[in-house]
């Protein structure tokens, strides 16, 4: 069973994006996912100046479990909206386009993924599928 949690301690953070070959972003918040107590993948993201940044989607090298990830994604962004985030970017490779585009990010006039969360929360399925 997939399970998603973040995690609350910076050495588990460290030691997992190392496991994923990722930049380790030590003031980010991040998530954890596991399928069956196998960790499959982590989720690092931040909440600055008012937007929401999703910087990393990643799943451990061999790993291909696109629903997990975009689940995973969908509750940082969930704990996001919570705290009042509306508008959400995400870093150019934080997860492949495949995932982003999922998840409902679509490129801004700058080139940038943005996602307005309080239109995402009103209607997911709707929003993910407006182009």
């Amino acid at each position: 069973m997939l399970k998603v949690s973040p995690i609350q301690i910076k050495e588990e953070q460290q030691q997992i994006c190392e496991i994923c070959k990722i930049d380790f972003e030590p003031d980010a918040l991040a998530y954890r996912a596991n399928i069956d107590d196998k960790l499959i993948g982590i989720c690092q993201f931040s909440l600055k100046g008012g937007n929401g940044h999703l910087i990393n989607l990643t799943p451990i090298p061999g790993i291909e479990d696109d629903e997990a990830m975009c689940i995973m994604g969908s509750a940082a962004l969930s704990f996001m909206e919570r705290c009042g985030i509306i508008d959400t970017y995400a870093e150019k490779n934080a997860a492949s386009d495949k995932i982003l585009q999922w998840l409902g990010f679509r490129t801004d006039e700058q080139g940038r993924y943005y996602l307005n969360l309080e239109e995402y929360f009103k209607s997911p399925c709707e929003y993910r599928h407006k182009s």
